[in-house]
């Protein structure tokens, strides 16, 4: 550890010379044009132990005057350093001055005055870190507040920590307030478009993860929760960025945890996390046959788990910033080499994989590189004045590009389900409708069956033989169209014909059948529901003909309407309310009966739009009830 510090001193030994020579004492005279920059009167000294006592840097510490701002990256224990400044001002005026002191933009800077006899007379401190109410300077944390006596000289001296894996500047500078003002007026100008495409991006995808989430309510598919949780992550990702600017306080700045522990790297692991687990679920990778693209993102997804697991650890249990850092480093090299695999995968895979999922992969990894290419290359700077973290637009519209083809994707699936659905939901729906349409009242088969053996008792030979013909008949019309969901009319009135006939001959009490239809009508052109007219006759013989005084009639009417047909199935029994008072209309036949039909007329509106219009109404009070079927033409 010591052979390390050593060699650590010897770099800076070297490079701290190379620093411009002399350290001036500046004076603040009314010569001085604010801002002025304190380069030349700067020195620096880096404690790369990070362990010097305050007191022992300040007395110690071997400064160096300061050339050049720029401090370059350093890729191992930089977290680790204090980087120490110094500088003296002194009022050279006879009255009162208030100046902002600045040192750049840093994790965290503490500033210290000493006399001239190296007593510590106070100490400040800020941070990216705090709220605008804790700062010393409530408008930007980089500013300490000065406050000079007349002809008063201030000893001053500056710990920085800079957790950054990045170059960063020392830029001293000392501003008046109205000149500070100026300056920031300056940089919202400037950065006012990165600024707002940003914002712009973070409203998208704060919509987006609404309307998903509700999505997600309402259908509880798990892809559209993961697709939520995905752009959550872009989302906070983004807000991290903008949570560390002097000028842009989100609220997410004002949670202890997520302000002060969770680090960049966090967002943007937690969103290769959900973006991997929303591919595995939307793709259906559980169902795929095994294949080298179904085992990476297997193996991908407890890769990038366990890495998000080891952040936390570092960042949440620990607390080791500096740790952190270079484990971001690391991750900055293994996370595009994955992305990569990914999309390589995605695109060669034999199983099928939306054309949306497959480009919104390729926009990813398209807009990752260039965002990295530009800060590299220089087309897009990395902080500004305004800025800790420059919002990138060639990423930040990658981003949006990349959520409209998942958006999609997610739409396209969310349609595939509503189909596949609804095709569970008709086929069900058939099946119902058929069973509904087959079902037999048992009463019919056990009366008929009841006539024939009472004419066979009787010695009837002839009309148990004409009976069980008409019937044999009857049924085998009926198993015959079992299979079919519509019938021609002429079929159907047949089929209600030949039913009455046998209800006729069985029925004690005589009674008339009259059917009538339209000539208009061409009966085999126009269709109806197969059997759809047998519960409404029966009907009127069973309840409307029990304890009838007088010859009962049953009129089928066919008519011809402007859209379709009505028909009309009336006989002059003793009416509903007669026939409930006596209790005839069972509840059990109602169940098998009509309760069927109505049933049936529902299906036939969810599944083929077909509405049926169906009125059941007395004709005179006790004296008979009416039955009318409006029937549309059926495509």
């Amino acid at each position: 550890m010591g052979h390390w510090r050593n060699w650590w001193m010897a770099v800076w030994a070297f490079w701290l010379p190379l620093y411009a020579a002399g350290q001036n004492t500046v004076r603040l005279d009314s010569s001085l044009a604010l801002p002025f920059d304190l380069t030349s009167a700067v020195s620096v000294w880096i404690d790369s132990t990070g362990e010097v006592a305050d007191e022992q840097a300040m007395t110690e510490g071997q400064f160096t005057p300061l050339k050049t701002t720029t401090i370059p990256r350093l890729l191992q224990k930089e977290v680790h350093y204090s980087y120490w400044v110094r500088l003296t001002l002194q009022n050279a005026t006879s009255v009162p001055q208030e100046l902002l002191l600045t040192l750049g933009n840093f994790y965290e800077t503490t500033l210290y005055e000493r006399s001239p006899t190296a007593q510590t007379l106070y100490q400040r401190y800020t941070s990216q870190r705090l709220l605008p109410s804790e700062r010393l300077y409530r408008y930007d944390h980089r500013y300490f507040p000065l406050h000079f006596s007349p002809h008063q000289s201030r000893y001053l001296y500056a710990k920085i920590r800079a957790l950054t894996g990045k170059p960063f500047e020392i830029r001293p500078f000392l501003y008046s307030y109205e000149a500070e003002a100026k300056e920031r007026v300056k940089g919202l100008y400037d950065d006012y478009f990165p600024m707002a495409v940003n914002h712009e991006l973070m409203a998208v995808l704060a919509f987006l993860t609404v309307f998903f989430l509700f999505q997600w309510v309402l259908n509880r598919q798990r892809y559209l929760l993961l697709y939520s949780f995905y752009l959550m992550s872009m989302w906070g990702f983004a807000a991290y960025g903008a949570s560390y600017s002097s000028y842009v306080v989100d609220y997410i700045s004002y949670v202890p945890f997520l302000r002060f522990t969770l680090q960049q790297n966090f967002y943007i692991l937690l969103t290769l996390f959900t973006h991997t687990f929303f591919l595995f679920e939307i793709l259906g990778m559980k169902n795929w046959p095994s294949s080298w693209t179904k085992r990476y993102f297997e193996r991908l997804f407890y890769v990038v788990g366990g890495l998000l697991a080891i952040e936390l650890v570092l960042t949440v249990v620990y607390r080791r910033l500096d740790l952190e850092t270079n484990f971001h480093q690391l991750c900055q090299f293994a996370l595009p080499v994955l992305n990569v695999t990914s999309l390589v995968l995605l695109w060669a895979t034999k199983e099928r994989v939306s054309w949306f999922i497959k480009l919104g992969a390729l926009v990813m990894v398209i807009g990752t590189t260039i965002g990295f290419a530009s800060v590299a290359l220089g087309w897009a700077p990395m902080s500004s004045m305004l800025l800790t973290h420059y919002p990138n637009v060639y990423f930040n519209y990658g981003v949006l590009i990349d959520i409209l083809f998942f958006s999609l994707a997610t739409g396209e699936k969310m349609v595939q389900v509503q189909r596949e659905r609804n095709r569970l939901l008709q086929n069900y729906a058939l099946s119902e409708l058929t069973t509904l349409r087959t079902q037999i009242n048992p009463h019919f088969l056990f009366n008929s069956l009841n006539s024939i053996k009472s004419y066979i008792i009787k010695n009837k030979t002839q009309e148990a033989a004409a009976y069980l013909t008409d019937f044999s008949v009857l049924m085998r019309e009926i198993l015959d169209k079992s299979r079919e969901q519509f019938l021609p009319l002429g079929q159907e009135l047949e089929i209600i014909r030949q039913y009455l006939l046998l209800e006729q001959r069985r029925f004690s009490q005589p009674f008339q059948i009259d059917i009538q239809i339209d000539e208009a009508i061409d009966l085999d052109a126009v269709q109806v529901p197969a059997f759809l007219l047998q519960p409404f006759v029966e009907n009127a013989i069973k309840h409307g003909f029990k304890r009838l005084e007088r010859e009962g009639c049953v009129w089928v009417k066919v008519s011809s309407l402007e859209d379709g047909i009505a028909i009309i199935i009336e006989d002059n029994g003793i009416g509903r309310d007669k026939a409930a008072k006596l209790r005839l209309a069972s509840v059990k036949h109602r169940s098998m009966g009509l309760s069927l039909v109505e049933n049936r007329l529902r299906l036939l509106r969810e599944i083929y739009h077909w509405n049926i219009d169906l009125t059941i109404e007395d004709v005179v009070p006790s004296t008979g009830t009416r039955v009318t079927l409006r029937i549309p033409f059926f495509d």
